[in-house]
């Protein structure tokens, strides 16, 4: 049925017409069915040529599988339709009007790019056994296209991609995009009154931009009809509108329930336009997700753990997903995308809609599901249960860099004057200390991760640990404002893991200097660990010395401290040498391996771990991120899972046990607080 195209067999799984048949939540629901992505483009041999031609096949092959589920054309309460060309649309409708053109289903259509480039059309649908009612607002003018304004089935009402049209007239309405996003949200306003709903019960949305650059002004008129708690999941993608006049239109799903909740993996600190999920009980709508990576694999790879983190949250998991969207900047990475799914997913995954649609920002790839009410076998949640990554170095700075850093490469910025290439893994800054707070604590609990977070003002650790049970908070301090800090009282009182980082190199002082030795006094007296900044070179400070990072230096303090836990941050890279006579000959020296993990080429980093553990201390190499810049901690992880000379065991080793020995930290007691 479908010709051959440019992506090869790599795409012949996906390119076969059927629905999926989800999980029912419960015996009172309406059963929802759906049939992602119908494209025809050759039939019987003949190549399909015109947009009648493809709209015919793709619609009559709709029929035949609702025909297969024991359904007709009737039962479809929504279809999306996507055209190659909006000039098609007017051709388009003069077909599929034959077919829906009584109680049509709800409706939206936009212009993307395809997955086949042979296809001129390409439809996404949703059908409903039972009984369902059409939604006739009474001060909002009938359509005057082949398609409903709102269709409910049980509790669940599927509303019409709404673009800027008069209440009474039906006529477009012109404006800047805040002003049509307005008018846009306020027929969606008309529709669920009649439905006997409101804004209070939108579980998810779709927004299609005609121009990216309108993203910020739609957000502020859209915020301002939304509920401030638990505003819809949502996705948005920039799209060809019919109607040029037109800057958005809005599609959406609501659902009435007493069960209704927001689900996030973390507590928000500020209002967003949407939730990353709302769980209404029976289904669980989750946001499109987007991560930025380095390519769209790894974006993939990074979205799909934190769906799978925000089904965990709502009590489900990947195989509770019914309905996939998958949007990419780039249609020529649906091949990629697809085969990372299929290694995640394994080859029983829900056939998605794919289109082709830029995305609001740089990234190049957004996952959007929706999720039904089975969360698999008990082995199966077990199994996904893996054992958790201590992160022994994030910050909780209230302040943060306001420049961006280039990882794999050890300079700072994206473009480099020298003359080299643009930035190819550019880590962008947080916008705020909250940003930072946000992402941090989303990463770690997306990525079941725990970490000993570190800053000079305790009062900024409070914050972060009371929003996740992640954190195990430790004292960062130079000596200068070790007083000021109030560094010995929060040690004596127990409320800290460990006094760190113990900043001396930025301070210009050497590590043997007596000036420390209350820092030494107080952490053997307390039996507490210290982490020290020991890395050459570091930033360009007017005090910062280059040498003080040599940890032979601390030999003297070592002989004076037998007793002291000491760690030396950075695994006192350059200095591999001294860093190896120094662990050698004291065995309460560790390390951890942060900033160098994803600061520099990965081949330097790996040559540098690997260097240390021929020599025998994988048992002494802690995993740390110094996540400055929130994205760090996935690069990091990933250059330590990458690095092939060592074996499982000794991942586990570093990404865990080694911390876990040296802090005296309980597994089961971290876990369950």
């Amino acid at each position: 049925m479908f010709h051959k195209s440019v992506y090869g067999n790599a795409l012949s799984f996906w390119m076969i017409a059927g629905a999926l048949i989800p999980r029912i939540s419960s015996a009172q629901s309406p059963q929802i069915i759906y049939f992602p992505e119908t494209v025809v483009i050759q039939e019987e041999g003949r190549d399909l040529i015109t947009i009648e031609e493809q709209t015919k096949a793709v619609l009559d092959q709709l029929g035949r599988d609702l025909s297969v589920q024991g359904l007709e054309y009737k039962d479809v309460v929504v279809s999306n339709v996507f055209l190659k060309d909006t000039r098609d649309f007017q051709a388009m409708n003069a077909i599929y009007r034959t077919y829906f053109d009584v109680d049509a289903p709800t409706r939206a259509t936009v212009q993307v790019d395809l997955l086949d480039p042979e296809a001129l059309i390409q439809i996404s649908a949703v059908a409903a056994k039972g009984p369902k009612t059409i939604i006739i607002p009474t001060n909002l003018k009938s359509p005057e296209l082949p398609y409903s304004w709102g269709i409910k089935v049980g509790n669940t009402l599927f509303i019409s991609g709404a673009t800027s049209r008069s209440p009474e007239t039906y006529q477009p309405v012109p404006g800047d995009v805040g002003t049509q996003t307005r008018r846009v949200l306020g027929n969606i306003g008309l529709i669920l009154d009649e439905a006997g709903m409101d804004f209070s019960d939108l579980v998810s949305c779709k927004v299609f931009l005609d121009d990216t650059r309108d993203f910020q002004a739609m957000n502020a008129a859209y915020i301002e009809f939304m509920p401030v708690d638990d505003p819809p999941a949502r996705a948005t993608v920039r799209a060809g509108l019919v109607n040029k006049v037109f800057s958005s239109e809005i599609q959406c799903v609501a659902e009435k329930s007493d069960e209704r909740r927001m689900i996030s993996p973390t507590i928000p600190t500020r209002r967003r336009p949407f939730s990353p999920a709302i769980d209404s009980g029976d289904k669980l709508y989750v946001a499109g997700i987007v991560v930025g990576a380095e390519n769209a694999i790894a974006e993939t790879q990074a979205a799909m753990t934190r769906i799978e983190s925000i089904l965990s949250a709502g009590s489900r998991n990947l195989e509770s997903i019914e309905n996939m969207w998958i949007y990419l900047t780039d249609i020529r990475d649906a091949v990629d995308v697809l085969e990372t799914l299929r290694g995640i997913l394994g080859p029983d995954i829900p056939k998605p809609t794919i289109i082709g649609a830029p995305l609001m920002g740089r990234a190049k790839v957004e996952i959007q599901v929706v999720a039904g009410n089975s969360v698999g076998s008990s082995e199966q949640l077990q199994r996904e249960m893996a054992s958790p990554i201590l992160d022994v170095h994030v910050h909780a700075h209230a302040d943060v860099p306001n420049r961006s850093y280039c990882a794999h490469s050890g300079r700072i910025g994206l473009e480099f004057e020298d003359g080299g290439s643009t930035c190819s893994s550019p880590l962008l800054p947080a916008q705020d200390g909250e940003d930072l707070m946000e992402r941090t604590l989303e990463y770690l609990e997306d990525n079941n991760m725990y970490a000993i977070a570190m800053t000079q003002d305790y009062s900024q650790l409070e914050i972060w640990a009371e929003k996740s049970h992640r954190i195990l908070p430790a004292i960062q301090t130079g000596v200068y404002d070790f007083e000021e800090n109030d560094v010995a009282q929060l040690v004596e009182s127990g409320k800290v893991v460990a006094i760190g980082e113990l900043m001396t190199q930025y301070e210009g002082i050497s590590p043997d200097s007596e000036i420390i030795n209350k820092v030494w006094d107080l952490a053997v007296s307390q039996d507490l660990p210290v982490g020290i900044h020991m890395s050459a070179p570091g930033a360009q400070l007017v005090d910062y010395v280059a040498g003080y990072g040599n940890p032979i230096l601390l030999e003297p303090v070592l002989k004076k401290y037998p007793n002291l836990r000491i760690y030396l941050m950075h695994a006192g890279w350059p200095f591999l040498e001294e860093t190896v006579s120094i662990m050698r000959q004291y065995p309460n020296v560790y390390v951890d391996i942060s900033f160098i993990n994803w600061q520099m080429p990965r081949k330097l980093f790996h040559h540098y771990l690997e260097r240390l553990v021929d020599y025998g201390f994988q048992k002494r190499i802690m995993f740390g991120s110094d996540q400055v810049w929130p994205e760090a901690i996935r690069i990091a992880v990933e250059n330590v899972e990458a690095a092939e000379f060592l074996s499982e065991d000794q991942k586990k080793d570093i990404f865990l046990e080694n911390a876990l020995r040296f802090f005296r930290i309980d597994l089961d007691e971290m876990v369950s607080n």
